[in-house]
């Protein structure tokens, strides 16, 4: 494994701005705060602050994308196969995210290394198992009728997560909603938001439709 300066290095810290209908956009009010290092106390990154507008704006665009079918359209093995390639795509950034996860959280590098990031691709990959096996039912009922159960999304699914295994749980959150077919609004706690917004790159990267993932 390289070392932490040269895994530092090549971080990318994603900040500045919000990620609404698979663009990166600045807040309506132009506002940001900061994130501090809960260890030294340093400033790591300026987020962008949303305000209701862009919480309105980003559930309109996963309105649209959950009304226009833009997931759900998409056959269910290539629904699975796009999931999977996020868990790859989080695997392949194992050690940048780890150390993103330190650097936001304070935990050591190889707990987050050896645990949270593995943690977060194997949610990914179970959830993504799901789709091809979530279907109706048929029961029986008086010979002249038929009667079944159909499984729908809800639709739009706000997901809020805490702080303290930010892209283990994050991903457990997403991947079950998406899983069932819906679109996402994501609201990562303020204090450790370094892997959620890494998460929106990788998003976009395996194939998700715009709008899906806010």
């Amino acid at each position: 494994m390289p070392s932490l300066e040269h895994i530092k290095q090549k971080v990318k810290i994603r900040q500045g701005q919000l990620f609404i209908g698979g663009q990166w956009v600045d807040a309506a009010g132009g506002g940001t705060f900061e994130s501090i290092h809960p260890v030294h106390e340093e400033v790591t990154a300026v987020f962008a602050r949303a305000q209701k507008e862009d919480v309105e704006k980003a559930v309109a665009c996963a309105k649209e994308a959950s009304e226009k079918g833009l997931w759900t359209r998409i056959v269910p093995k290539e629904r699975e196969a796009i999931l999977n390639r996020v868990a790859d795509l989080i695997l392949e950034h194992r050690e940048e995210l780890a150390y993103l996860e330190s650097l936001d959280v304070g935990k050591p590098f190889l707990n987050a290394y050896n645990g949270d990031i593995p943690g977060a691709a194997r949610n990914f990959r179970y959830f993504a198992g799901w789709i091809t096996k979530l279907y109706g039912e048929t029961s029986p009922v008086d010979p002249a009728f038929f009667n079944y159960i159909l499984r729908e999304p809800l639709g739009v699914v706000g997901v809020i997560t805490p702080w303290n295994f930010p892209l283990a749980i994050a991903a457990k959150k997403i991947a079950l909603a998406m899983a069932a077919g819906n679109c996402i609004v994501f609201k990562p706690a303020e204090q450790t938001s370094l892997t959620a917004l890494r998460l929106a790159d990788f998003m976009k990267q395996a194939g998700v439709p715009d709008g899906v993932f806010n």
